[in-house]
């Protein structure tokens, strides 16, 4: 079997020619620009045992990025594994208007709520050079955020915090930017049947799968300082159900947050004065 064969391989089985390519980058630890232009070089048994093994995982469920380890998120390579969940290009929004909102206000006190692999208060830093705060229940995610941190030369902008949602969270915040858990058990259990990834950063609780959203909500309100914002993100038919539990913990809608498919994709909040 050479590379072409490979990739042609890999494309009956769903995947198309760059993730091929990524596979066989992985595999043969060359750069996938390299690989393709020597598309007719054959693989050993031992490359192609491999090449086969990691398109049986992809098959059986398990996602790309876990098998690379990798993943771009605002331009940004982070690493990940299957202890966080998969940065999603509709999150960037989230990233977008926290820049904003943070340049528009001189914001300072920034958190990373819910951070997992660290890609949203990571790019943050990145992009401002300001400090930021990740915090996750998760040890294992916060090891992979730690990681990252360190991939980016950030150490000095951030620091990491072990805690179940704000509860470990001493300094008053003038930006939480959140990416919950909000899967209901029936969307959880639907998801997981085609690509598995971690229930902890996945599952919301509740019949409609906001519980935590709730939950960080309540706890954000003495946590903020009095002109403090919280983007929150949520999937579009949760919305409105967000946003009315938003104003009776005394929050102003200030916006909905749109991504690029024109989805609801996130509320911004602010204390009501």
């Amino acid at each position: 079997m050479n590379v072409n064969e490979a990739i042609n391989y890999a494309k009956s089985k769903n995947l198309d020619t760059i993730e091929a390519l990524l596979i066989l980058e992985l595999i043969l630890k060359t750069r996938k620009e390299l690989i393709f232009a020597n598309i007719k070089k054959s693989l050993t048994k031992r490359e192609k045992k491999l090449f086969f093994d990691q398109i049986d995982r992809i098959e059986k469920g398990t996602p790309i990025h876990y098998i690379l380890q990798k993943k771009e998120f605002m331009g940004i390579e982070f690493s990940l594994n299957k202890h966080v969940l998969i940065p999603r290009f509709d999150t960037e929004c989230l990233v977008e208007e926290a820049l904003i909102q943070i340049q528009q206000n001189d914001f300072k006190k920034i958190l990373d709520l819910c951070c997992g692999s660290g890609c949203i208060g990571l790019s943050i830093a990145y992009c401002t050079k300001k400090k930021v705060i990740l915090s996750d229940i998760s040890i294992k995610a916060l090891q992979i955020a730690s990681k990252n941190t360190k991939k980016l030369k950030l150490e000095k902008f951030v620091e990491i915090i072990h805690s179940n949602l704000l509860k470990c969270i001493k300094v008053k915040l003038d930006i939480i930017i959140t990416n919950p858990p909000y899967l209901n058990k029936e969307e959880l259990e639907i998801k997981n049947k085609i690509k598995k990834e971690p229930t902890k950063a996945l599952l919301g609780f509740g019949k409609d799968g906001l519980n935590i959203s709730r939950k960080i909500l309540s706890q954000a309100k003495e946590k903020l300082n009095p002109n403090g914002l919280i983007i929150i993100e949520s999937a579009p038919w949760q919305m409105k159900s967000l946003k009315n539990f938003a104003i009776k913990k005394g929050f102003t809608h200030l916006k909905t947050i749109y991504d690029l498919e024109k989805r609801a994709r996130a509320l911004v909040l602010g204390q009501r004065a």
